[in-house]
């Protein structure tokens, strides 16, 4: 009778050890299976994520291109429109006799004084397109001569400065991508913002920090209802997701009638320099708005 107690304790330890032991595998089997689907869900949402920015970067792109296309058409292609027939005019008037040498060439050292117009309008856009040409400048340089560009179209009154006395020492990649959200950002203004003037402003913040603001006088907008609007929020949306990238900070503050400012801020790399001479640096006096 001992003999089979003792044996049915041990069965029933058998048995008891096997639960505990399919308890286990099973709780590892849905851990395991749990791991999977959030591993599966992951690389679901991580593709959706990059699908995301393609389009975002897709319609950056096509911004940019089109703004440069646009330049092109209206002051290179007429400038130069202009140029031919003028050539053309004066080609006329000296085989009629209409005009003598010497009034020939006073109009023609009047043309090549247009010609080198368009060449810098060409430079300068030149260098808006290029990326490699975003790095081998310098992202600062960059903004300068994209706000020189914009001023010499006449469309808007810009101001650039920059009141930052160290070197900013950027990666590529940040380099680029925080140029093309500022392309971006100048692209919103003229085409919604109807703003008379912009304000470019550079700093450098406590921390390392980079510090660009663009502000525009314009008619301003809600913000919230912006980024709930299915088109209008795209845009919004694609520089968030490319100050996300490079680990950058964006903000956008506005309001209906009172304007519109763009913050973008990124630690990065400085170089403490003296600036013996504000208008080498590219530092401009500030205007306010009226």
């Amino acid at each position: 009778m001992q003999n089979q107690e003792i044996l049915a304790v041990i069965i029933l330890g058998v048995l008891l050890g096997l639960i505990f032991i399919a308890f286990i595998v099973i709780i590892i089997f849905l851990y395991q299976k749990r791991q999977q689907e959030h591993k599966v869900e992951m690389a679901t949402m991580q593709e959706e994520y990059d699908q995301q920015i393609l389009r975002v970067q897709f319609e950056m792109q096509e911004t940019v291109l089109a703004d440069i296309s646009n330049k092109l058409h209206d002051a290179v292609k007429n400038n130069v429109n202009a140029i031919a027939n003028s050539v053309a005019a004066i080609s006329l008037k000296l085989a009629n006799g209409m005009m003598n040498i010497v009034q020939a060439t006073e109009s023609l050292n009047k043309l090549s004084q247009d010609l080198i117009v368009v060449k810098e309008e060409i430079r300068l856009t030149s260098h808006s397109l290029s990326s490699d040409r975003i790095s081998q400048v310098g992202l600062i340089d960059a903004i300068r001569f994209e706000t020189k560009r914009l001023q010499k179209d006449g469309q808007i009154m810009v101001y650039f400065n920059n009141s930052s006395n160290v070197e900013f020492r950027f990666r590529q990649e940040e380099s680029v991508y925080l140029f093309r959200m500022f392309q971006e950002s100048i692209g919103n203004v003229l085409a919604h913002s109807k703003a008379s003037e912009l304000k470019v402003n550079i700093s450098a913040e406590t921390g390392n920090v980079f510090f660009l603001q663009i502000i525009d006088n314009g008619i301003g907008f809600n913000v919230n209802e912006k980024k709930k609007s299915k088109l209008s929020g795209i845009g919004l949306s694609g520089l968030q997701k490319r100050a996300i990238q490079i680990g950058a900070d964006f903000k956008i503050d506005s309001k209906p009638n009172a304007g519109t400012t763009v913050s973008i801020k990124i630690p990065v790399a400085i170089k403490v320099i003296v600036k013996e001479n504000l208008e080498d640096s590219g530092t401009k006096p500030m205007y306010s708005f009226t």
